[in-house]
């Protein structure tokens, strides 16, 4: 019998619903005339950039210290994520300055904030963004496009509305919304995202085979009748014969967790994308 496998990944809160920083997002400024260091206490595994205005390396031989560098001046601040390699997640402001206070910042005693990212895939390529330009247009694509599904989950007066499924060579793209239509807010802890038995025989246990992610939304806390879209995107797939594919989402402190299952019946409407 294959092995049970469970995906599941912490997702922080980068943004709050509203579009203010999060409370754990570390501040820095930079120059294009100067180079600004960052000491963490863990080795990085990749830096994500928010703009291409700022270009980020880790330092060859010492994988705990990252340099950044503005590519020239720009106005408004933009945000990068540093993946370390136990997991954690710092976020960053970046500010450009021509008159930078501290050129380096030393968070080696590990006194600063960090959010947790369980197995998320990244790319290694040092310093360079985890998502490629296309892929980022991409997903800017999906997230503005038309919804032409219906395939949705409502339960604790909470909806997961499957939206839109677009495919290319590699991958598959999906939009949803996570609508919270009560008035108590909603904090989304992890998701787990599956391809499991569609049914399961007495005494037999559930078979699931985990789907990572190549890229997921990050999700602020959700205000009382709110919603916020939620966009991921996973390798090209289908789904075996007595199979379905699952999005599991679980609150934060709470028990309202959400379960969308998904047949190749619903799949197979993917359009594409290019």
């Amino acid at each position: 019998m294959r092995s049970v496998l469970f995906f599941s990944f912490i997702l922080g809160c980068f943004l709050s619903a509203n579009g203010q920083v999060a409370s754990n997002t570390i501040s820095c400024e930079v120059s294009d005339r100067e180079t600004t260091v960052i000491l963490f206490p863990v080795a990085i595994k990749n830096i994500d950039r928010g703009s291409s205005d700022i270009k980020v390396a880790i330092q060859p031989g010492a994988d705990h210290i990252v340099k950044l560098k503005a590519e020239h001046p720009y106005a408004t601040p933009t945000s990068m994520h540093i993946f370390a390699d136990n997991g954690r997640v710092y976020t960053m402001k970046v500010v450009f300055s021509s008159s930078i206070k501290e050129y380096t910042l030393d968070y080696s005693k590990d006194t600063v904030s960090y959010s947790i990212i369980n197995n998320l895939p990244v790319n290694r390529s040092n310093g360079q963004p985890a998502l490629s330009e296309s892929l980022q247009r991409k997903i800017s694509t999906i997230t503005l496009a038309k919804p032409f599904l219906r395939k949705s989950r409502t339960a604790f007066k909470m909806k997961l509305q499957l939206n839109t499924i677009h495919y290319d060579d590699e991958n598959l793209y999906f939009s949803c919304t996570l609508s919270n239509n009560s008035n108590l807010p909603y904090e989304l802890n992890f998701a787990h995202m599956a391809i499991s038995d569609l049914r399961v025989v007495k005494r037999s246990a559930i078979q699931e085979v985990e789907e990572i992610p190549i890229y997921f939304s990050p999700i602020g806390l959700i205000p009382g009748n709110a919603s916020q879209k939620l966009v991921f995107v996973l390798k090209r797939f289908s789904i075996p014969n007595q199979k379905k594919f699952l999005l599991e989402l679980y609150e934060k402190g709470g028990g309202r967790n959400l379960q969308l299952t998904l047949s190749n019946r619903v799949l197979f409407k993917a359009k594409p994308i290019y």
